[in-house]
């Protein structure tokens, strides 16, 4: 049998010794001593496992850009989606209306929030569960929002804590 080709150093699935290689170079510290592993890797680092490295979902981040023009739909939403989005695997890592601009035009935004789901797949099943949609509806009906997704990925490939993407 023909081994499968490895793209850009990355282990093949079910090759163990390749997976762990991978596991320790990720997991590196990024103290001055990194020539050896770090013994307490950072927790976010673990979650950020993928499956284009080694069989585990890849994160997914939704990024909420909302712009309230009727907040009658607000305390509802504030009060009930994050636990929505938590049956999907979702976390809230902020829902914030202190947005400061560094560069660039103000996006004129009420308020930014930033979800973590353990997949893109998470997050659609979040977006598209019969128990949001009602609150979706409210909060298009009194707002003008952009929902993005992206995942953990590193399209340069230059970071090497993140997949190359």
């Amino acid at each position: 049998m023909v081994a499968p080709a490895r793209s850009q150093g990355q282990p093949v699935a079910g090759d163990h010794a390749s997976v762990m290689q991978a596991k320790e170079q990720r997991f590196r510290c990024s103290c001055p001593r990194t020539e050896n592993a770090c013994l307490n890797p950072d927790p976010k680092a673990l979650w950020s496992l993928n499956l284009a490295t080694w069989g585990e979902p890849m994160p997914a981040y939704l990024i909420a850009d909302v712009k309230v023009t009727d907040d009658a739909w607000v305390p509802d939403y504030a009060a009930r989606v994050h636990e929505i989005a938590a049956k999907h695997g979702g976390r809230y890592l902020s829902r914030s209306g202190h947005i400061d601009t560094l560069e660039g035009k103000p996006l004129g935004s009420t308020l930014v929030a930033l979800i973590e789901f353990p997949s893109k797949e998470a997050a659609r099943a979040f977006a598209d569960d019969p128990e949001y949609a009602p609150f979706a509806e409210a909060r298009k009906a009194g707002s003008v929002s952009n929902f993005h997704l992206i995942d953990d990925s590193d399209l340069a490939g230059s970071i090497p804590y993140l997949p190359k993407g």
